[in-house]
């Protein structure tokens, strides 16, 4: 349902991926490989720990992942149309060293 007196979109969320979810889209001599515990796929984009900055203190509600059912309540409460959607840790992926990867 729409709140505006035209069409709103967002164009800047966010898809929390984990490492573990993305395992099984893992291809050729990647597919089923083993990954150190503690250690993300990507490189972090601007050096900040996510995970622990939101624990200073912010009580606002959080989304811990985000799924089409988590973006379809945020696009109905704000009276959205729709989101352009980004995977979070995935535009980090020109960072990486590894070209093979």
């Amino acid at each position: 349902m729409t709140q505006h007196q035209f069409s709103v979109f967002d164009g800047d969320g966010h898809v929390l991926e984990s490492d573990t979810q993305l395992d099984k889209y893992y291809e050729g001599s990647w597919k089923g490989s083993r990954r150190l515990d503690g250690m993300t796929i990507f490189p972090s984009l601007d050096r900040w720990s996510r995970s622990v900055i939101v624990k200073e203190g912010d009580p606002t509600e959080r989304a811990w992942s985000t799924d089409a059912k988590v973006w379809g309540a945020i696009l109905d409460r704000v009276g959205l149309e729709g989101s352009v959607l980004y995977p979070t840790a995935g535009l980090a992926y020109g960072l990486m060293q590894s070209y093979d990867y």
